[in-house]
C-alpha cells in the first residue's frame, strides 16, 4: 500500500448546473507508461446506480473511453489533492484519442434508449474531437455542431443541450424516428471524420 499515491482531480464542469458525481479511480501503474487501452479500477456514475443498487461492483476494466477522459484531466482538472494531473499522467496520442472513439462508438448507440440527450451529445463530441482534435464540454460541442446540421436535427440537438443545462424538460417519447436520423446522421459524421 505504501507505493500508492493519493491524487485527487475534479474535471471542471458548468458550475451553474447541479450535477451528480461521477468517480473514476486509476492505478498509476496501468497508464504510466501510456498503453492503450487504459484500465480503471474503479468507476461510479449515475447510469451505473441500479447495479449498485443490486450490489453488483464493477470490476476493474479496460476501457478505451479512458483515453479521452484522461486527455481531458490533463487539459482542465483542478488539482485538489496531490500533484497536477500533467505531472503524473502522460498524455495521452490523439491516435488512441481517435481509436477509443472508434471503439466505443457502437456501444454508445446501443445504449440510446433512457439516456437520449447523453448519447446525442456524446456523438456531438465525438464529432468534433474526431474532426478537429478537440476536446471539450457536451454543450460546447452541441454549438459547434448545431451550425453544421441540417434544421430538424439542429433543433433536436439544441433540445438535447437545454435537457444537459436543466433547461428542457428530459422527455424523448415520440421522437424515436427523429433520433434514430440525427444517431445515423452523426454515426456517419463521425466515421468520415476517422475515415472509417
Amino acid at each position: 500500500m505504501s507505493d500508492r499515491k493519493i491524487i485527487l482531480f475534479a474535471l471542471y464542469r458548468n458550475i451553474n448546473a447541479i450535477r451528480p458525481l461521477e468517480v473514476t479511480v486509476i492505478n498509476q501503474k496501468d497508464v504510466v507508461p501510456w498503453k492503450f487501452p487504459p484500465k480503471h479500477e474503479f468507476m461510479y456514475g449515475e447510469w451505473l446506480r441500479e447495479q449498485f443498487d443490486k450490489g453488483a461492483i464493477p470490476e476493474p476494466t479496460y476501457d478505451p473511453d479512458l483515453a479521452i477522459l484522461l486527455s481531458q484531466l490533463r487539459e482542465n482538472s483542478i488539482n485538489l489533492f496531490g500533484p497536477e494531473a500533467t505531472e503524473v499522467i502522460e498524455p495521452v496520442p490523439m491516435t488512441d484519442i481517435r481509436r477509443a472513439i472508434k471503439e466505443s462508438l457502437p456501444g454508445l448507440i446501443a445504449s440510446i434508449e433512457g439516456d437520449e440527450h447523453n448519447v446525442i451529445l456524446t456523438l456531438a463530441r465525438m464529432w468534433l474531437t474526431s474532426s478537429s482534435g478537440r476536446i471539450c464540454s457536451k454543450d460546447q460541442a452541441a454549438e459547434w455542431a448545431i451550425p453544421k446540421l441540417a434544421k430538424e436535427h439542429a433543433t433536436l440537438l439544441e433540445k438535447a443541450k437545454k435537457a444537459y443545462l436543466g433547461d428542457y424538460d428530459d422527455k424523448w417519447e415520440g421522437m424515436e424516428t427523429e433520433i434514430i436520423e440525427l444517431v445515423n446522421y452523426l454515426k456517419r459524421s463521425i466515421e468520415s471524420s476517422l475515415n472509417i
